[in-house]
């Protein structure tokens, strides 16, 4: 049986998928929501377009899948590893997560507004051109990921170390930035970006 079989028996009769490894799959573009994964590891596996809204994965694994389309809006991912994967213009609106890493993450125009991010890593991450804004972080860390162009209006990073993100032509605010860990060169440019004028003239 193939996933999108497995996907459609799940959903029609509304159980639970566990334990399951799928591995070179594609997903055919599929419109279900409220769909349950646990301990279940997809490598390589192709999401598409689908929509798989309201879904909760818990303590499964990516292994260099794609997301790149797919509308994960309003899902719950919980103990999750997501490692090499592509999820360009993927939709996480109002989805939550926690205890989760992304690894080698490939998501430009992404859309994680309004998202909640409780104890999650982000390490080696293209999030650049995203809509990143009414986020809700929680000792959330970003190591050598890149922000650049993204919107950031309303997320508060306080306390969050962005020494090793790349902020270029980002969309922020003074309140957003507060509190946040930064070099003297992200400062500088931070601060022309919010429309300081720097004057050592006297």
């Amino acid at each position: 049986m193939d996933i999108n079989e497995i996907l459609n028996d799940a959903f029609e009769d509304e159980y639970e998928i566990e334990g399951s490894e799928f591995t070179n799959e594609t997903i055919d573009n599929v419109n279900y929501k409220d769909l349950t994964f646990k301990n279940c590891i997809f490598k390589n596996v192709v999401f598409g377009e689908s929509t798989l809204k309201k879904s909760y994965f818990l303590k499964c694994e990516f292994v260099k899948c794609d997301f790149s389309g797919t509308n994960l809006n309003e899902s719950k991912f919980k103990g999750c590893k997501i490692s090499e994967s592509r999820a360009l213009g993927i939709k996480c609106i109002e989805a939550i997560f926690e205890d989760t890493t992304f690894d080698h993450f490939e998501s430009k125009y992404a859309n994680f507004s309004l998202a909640k991010l409780k104890n999650v890593s982000f390490k080696n991450c293209n999030i650049e051109e995203g809509a990143l804004e009414d986020m809700k972080l929680e000792k959330t860390t970003f190591t050598d990921t890149s922000f650049k162009k993204s919107e950031l209006m309303n997320t508060r990073f306080r306390g969050v170390d962005l020494r090793t993100v790349k902020l270029d032509g980002v969309k922020i605010t003074a309140g957003d930035i507060k509190g946040a860990i930064v070099t003297s060169e992200q400062a500088l440019k931070l601060s022309l970006l919010l429309g300081i004028i720097i004057n050592d003239d006297i």
